[in-house]
């Protein structure tokens, strides 16, 4: 079963380009226009929403997600440069490692909720769910991530007691109506980023699954061990010497195992694994959840820097970076206006929420934030899986760019 939240968002933006496809049409086609779009004109109404459906993405990506993980906001490329000289590939590092960060993040279930009045203001005003963490918990429906065949008949009725059709294939349970869930992601602070992972991905990942396996029961995955090993096939270097060139050396030199962590149990742990001196042996995995959080950061200092140079390189890169796309916007162009609110930085995935779903989400509500502010260790939502969208249809890659030199570049 794919993960509940990403099919959630595929589901979201698919409504979104539908929507800004119908403004497209109405806005060529007026109601009582006698003419009707030929293949070429429906062609352009899908590109130019695909277009907008992209930049929209980019955006809550770098000017909304990335600034609330990492705890700070890289520079805006230059609208009229390129720099010919960065591969806008995808890091080995980032794909083996640093972007795995996510499977920490993951809680053991997905909170649901009946969304019959459509609001979700974490404020409570105007008949809105009560600022209640009680409340909050006791409305909740749970779904387990690893939900078996066992509980799809419960799943099922419970679902139609709140309204909601249903589609079952095989062993995977998929509602028409995402609001549930998205409602659920709202609310439902993630896991700290550390080396904790919840045993539906450590015990039972794809314990049971009808498509897979033919209905016999077969031994889970560990998704960390997976990780860890993915490091090694992939050829990964080793944390310190990333760490090193991500850094330099000269003040983030690791010479014992207390410059990596300062928790004893730990420690020793790492030198029954590695050895009393191994630390230049630790998987890039394992140290980068290791690492103390910078200050203002959900991320350690190695970790950060990993996932800021990757996302500078795809701006920097990127020909078709969606600051250089919407800069056509002008009198007659369609969607004007949304073009604008997003260069502009006024579109936000709270606007997208309101658009397309019966949700009542505020305008200026930030959806990657927890609903008390908790410190940055827990200031995300689930919806931190967004960036995996935007980057789906890239191909992984090695850069073979000089990570330090750019890094130095990247950040205001």
């Amino acid at each position: 079963m794919e993960q509940p939240g990403l099919t959630a968002l595929h589901k979201l933006f698919a409504w979104e380009h539908n929507r800004l496809a119908e403004l497209i049409h109405d806005e060529l086609y007026p109601r009582f226009s006698v003419d009707e779009p030929d293949t070429t004109d429906l062609n352009r109404i899908f590109d130019e929403a695909r277009l907008v459906v992209e930049a929209t993405m980019r955006k809550i990506t770098y000017e909304d997600w990335l600034p609330a993980l990492s705890g700070r906001k890289l520079k805006q490329n230059d609208v009229d440069y390129i720099n010919l000289n960065v591969s806008p590939n995808i890091m080995t590092i980032f794909s083996g490692a640093f972007f795995r960060v996510g499977h920490t993040m993951v809680n053991n279930e997905f909170w649901r909720f009946d969304t019959g009045n459509g609001n979700v203001n974490r404020n409570g005003g105007g008949g809105g769910r009560q600022d209640d963490d009680a409340k909050v918990m006791m409305d909740a429906k749970a779904v387990m991530v690893n939900e078996d065949h066992e509980n799809v008949a419960r799943l099922n009725k419970d679902l139609m007691d709140h309204g909601h059709r249903i589609l079952t294939v095989g062993a995977v349970l998929t509602t028409m109506n995402i609001d549930p869930i998205l409602a659920g992601l709202v609310y439902q602070p993630n896991q700290a980023i550390d080396t904790l992972v919840v045993p539906a991905l450590r015990s039972h990942l794809f314990e049971f699954n009808l498509a897979l396996v033919d209905g016999t029961h077969t031994t889970a995955f560990d998704l960390v061990a997976r990780n860890i090993q993915r490091g090694r096939d992939l050829g990964i270097d080793s944390y310190v010497d990333v760490r090193t060139g991500l850094l330099g050396s000269f003040v983030n030199a690791v010479t014992s195992w207390e410059d990596i962590t300062q928790n004893g149990h730990t420690i020793q742990k790492l030198k029954n694994l590695y050895g009393e001196t191994g630390w230049g042996k630790l998987d890039l995995y394992v140290g980068m959840l290791l690492e103390r959080h910078e200050q203002g950061s959900s991320l350690g200092r190695t970790l950060r820097a990993g996932i800021e140079l990757q996302f500078s390189i795809l701006q920097q890169g990127d020909c078709l970076w969606y600051t250089k796309t919407l800069r056509t916007c002008g009198a007659g162009i369609p969607l004007f206006d949304e073009k604008l609110a997003i260069l502009t930085g006024s579109r936000t995935l709270a606007g997208v929420l309101r658009d397309n779903t019966g949700l009542d989400v505020a305008p200026n509500y930030n959806d990657f934030q927890t609903r008390h502010s908790q410190g940055a260790q827990s200031s995300l939502h689930h919806k931190a899986c967004l960036p995996a969208i935007c980057m789906i249809l890239r191909n992984l890659h090695s850069c073979s760019c000089s990570p330090t030199s750019q890094l130095r570049h990247c950040l205001e």
